[in-house]
This record gives structure tokens, C-alpha cells and sequence, in this order.
């Protein structure tokens, strides 16, 4: 399952930043990456592009592929406390594939990110969002903690988005076509 929104107006191109929820909303915690999205929807600037998603591997790349910038929020099982956030810059360096076990949805993130860069497919930046949960039952809703680690995700994010932003409008070489390096 797949669901785009788009934030203002954007250009043929496409967005300047693509923000990706990955997860199954019906099992519990792992819908935290589809609630990020919600909460960004009437809050993130125009020229973003968001996406929810249910993480096929061939999804994920068409997408990494698509954007000079991309976000994503996923559900990550690393033995930390519940609701704490981790943050990766993909683009410059391996995420740790164990970190992404606690998918649904088969192979996980950091295997589709792999298979972007063996591929030379990766945009300019990818930055990754990990929400520790530790609820993947079937049913509904997030748990307490997680719930209470989205304002913070959001914010964090949209000031990330921002800066993304601002050095597109100073460097327009990001949105270059050639995305292998």
C-alpha cells in the first residue's frame, strides 16, 4: 500500500523533498512512520512531497531514487528506551540493518538503502528517522511512549526540511539528475 500527499505547489520535477512514513498502521507501533506523516501534512513547507507506505523494497527505491531529498520514519527495536529517536544521515554512511528487524513488511529499510547504493541510486541526502517501539501486535494506535516522541520527531524534522531547503535555494546543483554520487 502506497499513499501520496503533496504540500504546495511543486514543479514537473517533482518535490525537492519527499518525506516517507514506512510501516502497517494495523499493528500497532510499526504505524508510527504513517503518523509522523499525518502530523507533517499541515505543517511542512511547500515543495515537500509525502508518502505512507507499507516498505516493499521496490517501493523504497523507486522512491529514494525520485527526490534529491529524502526522509524517512520507520519503527526500529535497538533495546533503548521506548520513543526515543534515531537519527541517521544514510547518505554518508551504513545504518545498522539490526536496528530495522522489527519490520512487517519483509526486507527491511536499511536492505532496500544497501541495494540504492550498490545500485548508485542514492539522492544527495537521505535521512533516516528511527522511533524505538516495542508494541507490534494486531490492532491500532501507538503505544503511550511513542505517541509522546512524535511532536519531537516532527519538530526536529521540519528544521531539518528547512535547512534542506535553504541550501536547494543556494546550491541548485542539488537538484541535479545524476543521483550516483
Amino acid at each position: 500500500m502506497i499513499e501520496h500527499m503533496r504540500v504546495g505547489a511543486e514543479d514537473t520535477a517533482g518535490p525537492v523533498v519527499t518525506v516517507v512514513g514506512v510501516g502497517n498502521p494495523y499493528r500497532r507501533d510499526d504505524g508510527v512512520g504513517w503518523e509522523v506523516v499525518n502530523r507533517m501534512k499541515d505543517q511542512a513547507p511547500p515543495g515537500v512531497g509525502l508518502i505512507k507506505m507499507s516498505g516493499e523494497v521496490a517501493t523504497l527505491l523507486d522512491i529514494i531514487q525520485s527526490s534529491p531529498h529524502v526522509f524517512v520514519f520507520d519503527a526500529v527495536v535497538s533495546g533503548a528506551d521506548v520513543g526515543t529517536v534515531l537519527r541517521f544521515e544514510s547518505h554518508k554512511s551504513v545504518i545498522p540493518a539490526k536496528l530495522f528487524n522489527c519490520s512487517t513488511h519483509g526486507l527491511g529499510l536499511a536492505e532496500a538503502i544497501e541495494l540504492a547504493r550498490a545500485l548508485h541510486k542514492m539522492p544527495q541526502q537521505l535521512f533516516i528517522y528511527g522511533i524505538e517501539c516495542t508494541d507490534f501486535d494486531v490492532g491500532t494506535g501507538l503505544s503511550v511512549e511513542v505517541q509522546q516522541a512524535i511532536p519531537g520527531v516532527v519538530a526536529s524534522a521540519l528544521q531539518d526540511i528547512e535547512t534542506v531547503l535553504r541550501e536547494e535555494q543556494s546550491h541548485p546543483r542539488w537538484r541535479s539528475k545524476d543521483r550516483s554520487k
